[in-house]
């Protein structure tokens, strides 16, 4: 289970260095297998290259290595996306995670070539999503690229129904791969039992995920197999000790309020965060949501209800 960082800012709009630190150790303290870094609830799609570079260097010094990060380097251009998933391996990062939203509406073909280009310095993680009106690959086409790039060790599968989509990729795969639940874990039991190994959810309360992960395998060093990644290891939690537990068991009312919409959601995840005195502030950059004081309530009693 490896949640996603926040970017936290300050009032003047830059990054929160502090607070950043603040939140990183907040989940690390948890017991999580690791941090993703610059995926949608980061706000990654607001941030400069060099703040996202900048975010990962920073985290990767607060930890020396001890903490695993999957570092989000999809970017405008080949030059730019490739140039990226070098800053991470440089940082010591465990993969790269590219969401091709550019390459994605040129059709699979740009895909391929995508992730063909940025393959050999760290193991890369596929990103299908369709957030802010994009629109998903077919399942063939994310089975066909895969089984023909070695170095893709693994695949987030966000865009509705998602369980579906795992299980039509899945059945395609020529060769072990990870698949990855994201969407907050809305949908993760059922994620869990198309074959999802693995979650990267939001920030605010990675803890309650622990249950369906309850003795995750310790994942392998920065680095290993990098050439041609160990799929079978990769960002694998053990499925094998999942045990299902009522969906009760998931904060479902809270997480149905916060995903009205992905901004929503981030701007949830901050007030919480703020509420928790792990950042100081829950502002985000525009265009995006800042929650009314009526929001702000309901949120706050739905997370008590939720034990968060």
């Amino acid at each position: 289970m490896w949640p996603v960082v926040a970017t936290p800012f300050l009032d003047d709009g830059s990054i929160d260095e502090e607070s950043l630190i603040s939140e990183v150790r907040f989940m690390a303290g948890l017991g999580v297998c690791g941090l993703v870094l610059g995926g949608i609830t980061s706000e990654v799609h607001k941030l400069s290259t060099e703040e996202k570079r900048s975010i990962v260097s920073l985290t990767a010094s607060e930890f020396g290595g001890r903490m695993p990060l999957v570092a989000g380097c999809g970017e405008a251009s080949f030059e730019l996306t490739r140039d990226s998933v070098h800053h991470a391996a440089s940082c010591g990062a465990f993969a790269a995670m590219i969401f091709p939203a550019f390459a994605v509406a040129a059709g699979p073909g740009m895909v391929r070539s995508l992730f063909e280009f940025c393959s050999g310095s760290l193991p890369l993680i596929l990103q299908d999503a369709s957030f802010f009106g994009g629109q998903p690959l077919e399942p063939s086409s994310i089975a066909s690229i895969v089984n023909d790039n070695p170095a893709i060790a693994a695949i987030k599968i966000e865009s509705p129904p998602s369980a579906t989509r795992m299980r039509a990729v899945s059945r395609l795969l020529a060769r072990p791969v990870s698949l990855i639940s994201g969407q907050g874990g809305q949908y993760l039991t059922y994620e869990l039992s198309a074959g999802a190994t693995a979650l990267f959810p939001g920030p605010a309360f990675p803890q309650i995920y622990l249950q369906f992960f309850p003795h995750p395998s310790p994942p392998p060093q920065a680095g290993e197999g990098v050439s041609e990644p160990d799929a079978t290891g990769l960002l694998t939690e053990s499925q094998a000790v999942f045990r299902s537990p009522d969906r009760s068991e998931l904060p479902l009312g809270l997480l149905r309020f916060m995903f009205q919409s992905a901004e929503f959601a981030i701007a949830c995840y901050k007030q919480i965060l703020v509420d928790k005195s792990v950042i100081s502030s829950a502002r985000t950059r525009q265009p995006g949501v800042e929650l009314d004081a009526e929001s702000v309530e309901t949120l706050r009693r739905l997370a008590r209800e939720a034990g968060v």
